[in-house]
């Protein structure tokens, strides 16, 4: 048998419950910080993406032409779309990358400057749809990516 006295076996019970208690709780408040942490760390890895693709974006829209070194920009700065992001954001930023590509190859025709008017106005065309496709980004991908940069748990 024990030397304390009964009340005192009682607050040694009561005290030692109380003390598993608050270390359940720290435990807790601990994975909410953890799981809140990866929650930011996703969204700003994603908006980083998003700011990085509009930059480009930006330029070709600003300049009214692109080239490899854009084009490479803009791989380079979506080149983790696959990781953060779903198919339809993925196939979306294919297709613009595609886009780029192709206005390059336009706008490095017009420049060349050795070619007859019909064929010039076919690669001007090209390029203004080109450029109009590349202006909807600034709509679309930010409707697509919105799912992904929504912080659905409330911070506290």
């Amino acid at each position: 048998m024990s030397q304390l006295p009964v009340w005192a076996q009682w607050v040694q019970l009561v005290a030692t419950g109380a003390i598993a208690l608050f270390a359940a709780f720290i435990a807790y408040k601990q994975w909410r910080l953890a799981q809140q942490r990866v929650v930011m760390d996703l969204f700003e890895r994603r908006m980083a993406v998003y700011d990085e693709a509009r930059d480009v974006i930006g330029s070709i829209v600003r300049e009214g032409r692109a080239d490899n070194t854009i084009f490479f920009r803009f791989a380079k700065a979506t080149d983790r779309v696959e990781i953060l992001f779903g198919d339809e954001v993925v196939a979306y930023v294919n297709a613009t990358r595609e886009r780029i590509n192709k206005m390059a190859m336009h706008s490095d025709m017009l420049a060349g400057g050795e070619m007859d008017l019909p064929e010039r106005k076919v690669h001007a065309g090209a390029k203004g749809k080109i450029m109009m496709e590349l202006v909807d980004f600034y709509r679309e991908f930010p409707r697509l990516m919105m799912p992904y940069v929504r912080m659905t748990q409330r911070l506290k």
